[in-house]
């Protein structure tokens, strides 16, 4: 489980970025987990194992309608759905935003300009504020664990701009 499906109870997230996403037009699965990862700037990518199932629970609860495409089966919303779509808004509309935000910033960071690095970080401490502000919802065990996986989360985009460093310092310039 990915740190930010930590944050919402069971399939909230996943569930919310589904109808979101069907809501500017049918997709079939596979191209739902690519929207989500290209969303997020690869922060959350769902695994087939957990979107075919909600995409199942979906179409079962009337929120999504299954049509066979040239041997895909491709969904869409229904007007139900898009009435779940509203009520699911508030609260996981705003932390997929902050994951958002947040991918967005760590891929600035690594192949932006000082200009694009300047704005980011005036938005930086606004997605922090956000996604520890829901962390602080959860109950103290819970939060630790959160944390955690935040601490975790941001530690590998270091990694990954410390990375490029050295890479950047091996290449000879021209």
């Amino acid at each position: 489980m990915t740190f930010v499906e930590k944050l919402l109870p069971k399939g909230g997230l996943l569930r919310y970025a589904i109808l979101s996403i069907l809501q500017e037009k049918p997709l079939h699965g596979y191209e739902i987990i690519k929207t989500v990862e290209t969303r997020t700037k690869g922060l959350w990518r769902p695994s087939p194992g957990s979107v075919y199932p909600t995409l199942s629970e979906l179409v079962a609860d009337g929120f999504l309608e299954k049509k066979q495409e040239k041997e895909k089966e491709v969904y869409s919303l229904t007007l139900k759905g898009r009435e779940e779509l509203k009520s699911l808004e508030t609260r996981e509309g705003k932390l997929l935003d902050a994951a958002t935000r947040l991918g967005e910033i760590t891929t600035g960071l690594i192949v932006g300009g000082y200009s694009l690095i300047d704005i980011t970080f005036k938005n930086i401490n606004n997605t922090f504020e956000r996604t520890l502000k829901t962390i602080d919802e959860k109950t103290s065990k819970e939060q630790l664990e959160l944390l955690r996986g935040y601490r975790s989360l941001l530690q590998r985009q270091v990694e990954m701009i410390d990375s490029r460093i050295e890479k950047t310092h091996q290449t000879p310039t021209e």
